[in-house]
């Protein structure tokens, strides 16, 4: 390897280590902001709501009624999903929700899960589901 190249890759290697540096101290800059500081703060909470929806049926049940649940989670305030996830959480009929929705029995009154009426008629406003 001659000194020609060996300076090149390190030039490399450095231009890559000061975009790193550039591209850390650029975010924490714009987290100072107020107004991007809010939509970073927004996008962890949508996230970690999104990760506890997932942790429950309600997402099963969201798939079943044909929600998506990033959709569920961006379009409805976050008191109402999490009020979702209460009744989900306490919900007494895991039995019947486990063989509809884990098992694919046809169960023909969806009406043993609590969140059934509500989810519905959320599913009106909610964009349709693309199957390919």
């Amino acid at each position: 390897m001659d000194i020609t190249t060996l300076f090149l890759f390190f030039t490399a290697l450095l231009i890559l280590i000061l975009l790193l540096a550039f591209s850390q101290s650029t975010m924490l800059l714009l987290k100072r902001i107020p107004f991007f500081n809010n939509k970073f703060k927004l996008r962890y909470q949508l996230e970690c709501l999104r990760h506890t929806v997932y942790q429950y049926r309600l997402s099963k049940m969201l798939h079943y009624i044909g929600i998506r649940v990033e959709d569920f989670v961006k379009r409805l305030p976050e008191r109402q999903v999490k009020k979702h996830i209460v009744r989900c959480k306490r919900c007494p009929n895991i039995d019947t929700c486990d063989q509809c929705l884990r098992d694919g029995k046809f169960v023909s009154d969806m009406h043993f899960c609590p969140n059934y009426k509500s989810l519905m008629s959320y599913s009106k406003i909610m964009p349709p589901v693309n199957v390919d």
